[in-house]
C-alpha cells in the first residue's frame, strides 16, 4: 500500500498528510517469522556456546549459554 505524505526528519518512524500535517501511517513491525527464527539460532548459539567453552570456563560456559538461550526464547515469545 503506498501512502502519499512526507516522512519527517527522515526517520522513517511515522508518515505525515502532506495537507493537514497529522501522522497517517506507522510502518509495520518485523513479521513473526524472523523472530522465530532468530530465536531459535540464539538457542542454538547458546547451547553451543556451553557445550564448547565448558572445558576452559567451566560454569560462566554454561551461564553464558544459559543467558543467550534465554534471549532467543523471550525472542520467540515476545
Amino acid at each position: 500500500m503506498r501512502v502519499s505524505g512526507y516522512d519527517s526528519e527522515h526517520s522513517q518512524r511515522h508518515i505525515h498528510c502532506p495537507n493537514c500535517g497529522r501522522i497517517i501511517a506507522w510502518p509495520t513491525e518485523g513479521s513473526k517469522l524472523k523472530d522465530i527464527v532468530e530465536g531459535a539460532g540464539l538457542i542454538t548459539a547458546g547451547g553451543a556456546l556451553a557445550f564448547l567453552l565448558f572445558s576452559s570456563l567451566e560454569m560462566y560456559a554454561v551461564q553464558l549459554g544459559l543467558y543467550v538461550s534465554l534471549f532467543g526464547a523471550f525472542k520467540i515469545l515476545i
